[in-house]
């Protein structure tokens, strides 16, 4: 089943569907998304290509940027890095080819929300359980509790969600924001509307508009602050 099957079937189910919902199934549905389904980045039969598919240079590039910020955040061991959106672990592969010098604080979160990526990763990296990666702690005497074992890396871990931890590091993505799943209100001149997708007669997509919920009207406000917003003007969110 394709992916437009899928949305037709849950609109049916369902009722029409917020357009963030839409686009999270067209894109990420394990059995029928574009991710999920389809055969990701890369020259050889790829559906796109992305800078860590050109070449090694942007992972130099890229393990440069991890120095500098290490360096900027006084040389945290271990040092966290979390890339959204990871993919095949190309980028991931070509840091740790590079040899930063944050090399040994080097603690690599890989998420990924495509199963069939985090397949992939396994052939270009070791990755090891997420407590290692993002533990690996040690008891020092005089300590009343563990603190993170130094000089671990590099490890690198794959996830499907961003970790819900503390750390000491940095989030990045590359070419991620353009695949976000988002909503879409459309302001009438007297009040916000959402934009859901519901399917007509002839089984076409089609919007349809309800009344926006409170919670987001106040962000769609508080995001148009101070801006004229003119009839049939629309926003993410």
């Amino acid at each position: 089943m394709d992916a437009a099957e899928q949305l037709r079937r849950i609109v049916q189910r369902e009722g029409p569907v917020p357009f963030d919902r839409f686009v999270d199934v067209a894109l990420y549905d394990e059995n029928s998304g574009f991710f999920g389904r389809g055969r990701g980045a890369g020259r050889a039969g790829g559906d796109f290509i992305t800078s860590p598919q050109v070449g090694s240079l942007f992972g130099r590039c890229v393990a440069g940027a991890f120095d500098q910020w290490w360096r900027a955040l006084e040389q945290p061991d271990p040092f966290v890095v979390v890339e959204a959106g990871a993919g095949d672990g190309t980028l991931a592969r070509d840091v740790r080819r590079a040899g930063p010098a944050c090399r040994d604080a080097l603690h690599y979160v890989l998420v990924e929300r495509s199963r069939a990526l985090r397949d992939a990763q396994r052939e270009r990296l070791e990755i090891e359980p997420p407590d290692e990666a993002l533990g690996a702690f040690q008891r020092v005497a005089g300590e009343d509790h563990p603190i993170p074992a130094a000089g671990t890396g590099p490890l690198f871990t794959s996830l499907d969600e961003i970790p819900a931890v503390s750390f000491d590091g940095v989030v990045f993505a590359n070419e991620l924001l353009d695949n976000l799943p988002f909503g879409i209100a459309q302001f009438d001149g007297d009040r916000w509307q959402e934009v859901l997708v519901g399917v007509g007669r002839d089984g076409q997509f089609e919007e349809l508009l309800v009344p926006a919920r409170e919670p987001d009207v106040s962000r769609l406000i508080t995001c148009t602050e101070g801006a004229t917003v003119n009839a049939g003007a629309r926003s993410r969110y």
